[in-house]
């Protein structure tokens, strides 16, 4: 009798000890591995009610790439704004004046007429537009094809070779195809620089008549001229690039006074249009492209007041303070310049 009052006794202590540890570790803020169990499963189980409770959520993949392109957009036309001034003043500072236009003359080192590079841009003109591409990559492509034939002429080495470049393999005379070859493989270079896969070689020789002149290797053997004489030089500022940034300058004044969004669509449109048009046309070519953007805004403006029939004084008065001021930044302003490009538009449009 005694040992087991003993051994109860013992027992009450191993159970005092294990309540008073518990109550030690609730003082403490400590919990022991049995309430810790407990109170896991309590709330995994509060956890698993609220998950099964919550509605489920389908992710529209689509809808969230088109919010973060805009978002995207929306960031980077923040940054154009607060930053456009200086870089407009920064390329006018950089435009090189004394860069070579294309002419008749170096035209005619190829047996070829302004003519002939008019129907291979139109071609690619047609081309850009039936898919869709960056109108950025028309500018850079004609850039570095006008590019290309200057500075290649330029080398004595290469006299015989401009004579023959786009003779015909099948007829003793000048091949179109091979022109507009030359124009797309300059678009091929552009496509690469702006990271994008738009055309291969193989698919520039599915061109009707186009392996009657080049092989593959000789294509690739083209391009490779290419890059060596342009030295790719596609980040150099062309016609596009004041178009750009002339008419962001422009809607940023518009903005604050009109919300005249089909006025100003349509000046933007005609400009782009009127830029492509007097690109394909050598004879204004000697004018800078500053100069030739600045003529083409100042053209456009006043086509659009004339077509829509609109004339806003406040417009009017915005539009003259953009000129005013860009012209007092403009390095070299050139007023025969502007009239010479403004009277090829009035002749253009006369046709």
């Amino acid at each position: 009798m005694t040992k087991y009052f003993s051994k109860l006794r013992e027992k009450e202590k191993k159970i005092n000890k294990r309540r008073k540890k518990r109550l030690r570790n609730r003082f403490l803020g400590k919990k022991s591995n049995d309430a810790k169990a407990s109170l896991n499963s309590r709330e995994n189980n509060a956890t698993q009610k609220k998950i099964d409770e919550r509605p489920l959520i389908k992710l529209n993949i689509d809808l969230i790439k088109i919010n973060i392109k805009e978002y995207t957009f929306e960031l980077i036309n923040r940054h154009f704004e607060n930053y456009s001034d200086r870089f407009l003043a920064h390329i006018l500072s950089q435009e090189n004046e004394n860069k070579k236009p294309i002419t008749e003359d170096i035209l005619k080192k190829y047996n070829i007429t302004k003519e002939d590079r008019k129907v291979a841009i139109s071609f690619f003109d047609n081309f850009i537009r039936c898919h869709n591409i960056n109108i950025k990559c028309y500018f850079s492509s004609i850039y570095i094809f006008d590019l290309f034939l200057i500075n290649y002429s330029e080398d004595d080495s290469n006299q015989e070779n401009c004579r023959s470049f786009f003779k015909s393999k099948i007829k003793n005379e000048i091949s179109e195809i091979k022109i507009v070859l030359l124009l797309l493989c300059c678009f091929y270079i552009v496509a690469k620089f702006y990271n994008t896969k738009l055309i291969s070689i193989d698919q520039l020789l599915l061109l009707e008549n186009a392996k009657d002149e080049y092989t593959f290797d000789e294509m690739n053997d083209l391009i490779n001229d290419i890059i060596m004489y342009t030295e790719a030089n596609i980040c150099d500022v062309n016609l596009y690039i004041f178009i750009e940034f002339y008419l962001f300058g422009i809607r940023k004044r518009m903005k604050q006074i009109s919300n005249d969004e089909a006025f100003i669509e349509q000046f933007e449109n005609s400009a782009i249009h009127f830029s492509i048009r007097i690109l394909q046309d050598i004879s204004v070519q000697s004018v800078s492209d500053s100069i030739k953007a600045l003529a083409i805004i100042l053209f456009s403006f006043e086509f659009t007041k004339h077509s829509l029939e609109k004339n806003n004084a406040q417009l009017n008065d915005r539009f003259k303070k953009w000129r005013e001021d860009l012209t007092h930044s403009l390095i070299n302003y050139d007023i025969n310049g502007v009239l010479k490009v403004i009277q090829w538009l009035n002749s253009y449009m006369s046709k």
